[in-house]
């Protein structure tokens, strides 16, 4: 079992590290960047497990730069030189989408790192999506169902990368 386990996992590190996601990952940190060369913060938001990234962002050994955790009742506070990163299980998700429609009303940027689970766009243009590409478990049971959802461990991965992008396009800055 651990053995294919760490097979999948490492089979889901590798389709997240393609050449189309190193770019989008990319666009995410100079998206992201622009608020602490501006005098903003970065607010994220973890849905469920994913809270796990918000908590990496804020209180980890290399807390990100200028982070805030994101609620609902923090919408007022954030302004245009703010930037906003979601993390969530589905692009679908309520509170997700609650948030995607107030900050494309009020023209703040964003990037999204969710499972896509519809063929529309993800997230309006100007704005970044990731999928986590962890729809589904990575191991069979003897059912034929699905176990070990890696949303987690995919999402971790995606924040490091971009939080390493960051710090690089941050340091470029001085």
């Amino acid at each position: 079992m651990n053995k294919m386990f760490t097979t999948q996992l490492t089979g889901l590190f590798q389709r997240l590290s393609t050449e189309e996601n190193a770019f989008l990952m990319e666009d995410a940190a100079r998206l992201l960047a622009q608020a602490p060369v501006g005098q903003g913060s970065i607010y994220i938001y973890g849905e469920q497990e994913l809270k796990a990234v918000t908590a990496e962002a804020l209180y980890g050994v290399e807390p990100l730069q200028t982070a805030k955790e994101l609620s609902e009742d923090k919408l007022e506070e954030i302004t245009h030189a703010d930037r906003v990163w979601l993390f969530s299980r589905s692009s679908q998700d309520p509170a997700v989408q609650r948030f995607i429609s107030a900050f494309t009303e009020a023209d703040i940027p964003f990037v999204l790192v969710a499972n896509k689970d519809t063929n529309e766009e993800a997230v309006p243009i100007g704005n970044v999506f990731i999928d986590l590409k962890a729809a589904k478990g990575l191991l069979p049971d003897e059912f034929g169902n699905r176990f070990g959802f890696p949303t987690g461990i995919a999402s971790l991965f995606i924040y490091h990368h971009i939080h390493f992008l960051i710090r690089e396009f941050l340091e470029e800055e001085l």
